[in-house]
């Protein structure tokens, strides 16, 4: 016989590489409580240090979805400010809509006036023009003849009219 072993290999597995000499040494056996104190030794100096959250979350925030962000936020925020806020932005918001409706109907009622002041003002004009249309000059000199009165190109002395008594 030879020193070598063979191996069996199943078909469609790979062969293992072989094993260096310190792997290949076996480990120590220790008694059963010397094992369960290196456990809890080991976990002990895992636990000291492996990470926390708070370390694991450092960096991360932008990996947080928006409602888990949005949710801290509401979390953080009591809920009395959260209603006063929502309220003072609801009476802004009815404060402007009833700024926007007073305003439309002050610019209806300043278009009425306007079209209220160009129909007095065109009465005025139309008025003005009877006006001086009766008291034209082709009108009292019409009047003056009528009275007796002579056209001359000297004026005279002022006429006095007296009432009769």
């Amino acid at each position: 016989m030879s020193s070598t072993s063979t191996t069996h290999i199943r078909p469609g597995s790979r062969k293992r590489p072989a094993r260096t000499p310190r792997q290949q040494a076996p480990p120590q056996v220790r008694p059963r409580q010397h094992v369960s104190q290196w456990l809890s030794d080991t976990i002990a100096d895992r636990v000291d240090t492996l990470p926390g959250w708070k370390d694991l979350s450092v960096g991360n925030e932008r990996t947080l979805p928006r409602n888990a962000r949005a949710d801290a936020f509401l979390a953080q925020v009591s809920t009395v400010r959260f209603a006063l806020v929502i309220l003072v932005m609801g009476l802004t918001l009815g404060l402007y809509v009833r700024h926007v409706y007073a305003t439309q109907e002050t610019l209806s009622r300043l278009e009425q006036a306007k079209k209220e002041h160009m129909r007095l003002n065109l009465k005025v004009n139309r008025l003005h023009g009877v006006l001086d249309q009766m008291t034209g000059p082709q009108n009292i000199y019409e009047r003056a003849r009528a009275l007796g009165l002579e056209e001359d190109i000297m004026y005279g002395p002022a006429i006095v009219w007296r009432q009769p008594d």
